[in-house]
C-alpha cells in the first residue's frame, strides 16, 4: 500500500521516507491509518521504554508529492474521497463496497497513539522513553539486562 520514497540527504545520512498523497483516499481513512502506524510503534516499545529488537518503522514525513499508483479497488465506500466517488466513470472502476466501516478510534487508543509519531526521528530510532525523557542507549541496554536477570530469578 506504500509508495513512499527515500531521501538519505534529508535525514543526514539516515533514510527519510516521504509519504506520497493518494488523492483517492478519504481524509478519515488517512487519519485512521496514521493512528494504526503509531500503534505499531507503540507495540515495538512494548507499551514502555523497552524497545524490541528487529527492523523498526522508517522515519516518515508527509509530502505534497502525489502517488502515481492507481487507487485500490473494491474497498468500502468510506475509504474513498468524495472526489473519487463523485465521478461516475471513476466510481464504476473503483467498485466501492456499499458497507459502513467505523474509521473512528476510541479516545484511549488515540491517547496511546499520540505519543508515537513516525515523523519524530527520535521516537522511530527506539531510543524513546514514552514515560519521560529519552534514554541514552547505554542505560536502555543496562535496564534491559537488569530486567532479563530479574526474570531469570537473579538480582543486581
Amino acid at each position: 500500500m506504500s509508495s513512499d520514497e527515500s531521501d538519505h540527504a534529508a535525514g543526514r545520512g539516515e533514510p527519510t521516507y516521504f509519504i506520497r498523497k493518494k488523492s483517492w483516499r478519504s481524509p478519515a481513512l488517512v487519519a485512521w491509518l496514521r493512528t494504526l502506524d503509531a500503534l505499531h510503534l507503540f507495540l515495538r516499545y512494548k507499551g514502555a521504554h523497552l524497545a524490541s529488537q528487529g527492523g523498526w518503522p522508517h522515519y516518515r514525513l508527509e509530502s505534497d508529492i502525489e502517488s502515481s499508483k492507481p487507487a485500490v479497488t473494491g474497498l468500502p465506500i468510506g475509504f474513498y474521497s468524495a472526489a473519487a466517488t463523485m465521478d461516475q466513470f471513476e466510481a464504476a472502476w473503483l467498485k466501492p463496497l456499499v458497507i459502513s466501516v467505523n474509521l473512528i478510534h476510541s479516545d484511549r487508543v488515540l491517547t496511546h497513539a499520540a505519543r508515537y509519531d513516525l515523523s519524530n526521528r527520535h521516537i522511530v530510532t527506539g531510543r524513546f522513553d514514552p514515560r519521560g525523557e529519552p534514554q541514552p542507549a547505554s542505560s536502555r541496554q543496562r535496564g534491559s539486562a537488569q530486567q532479563s536477570e530479574m526474570a531469570a530469578g537473579r538480582s543486581t
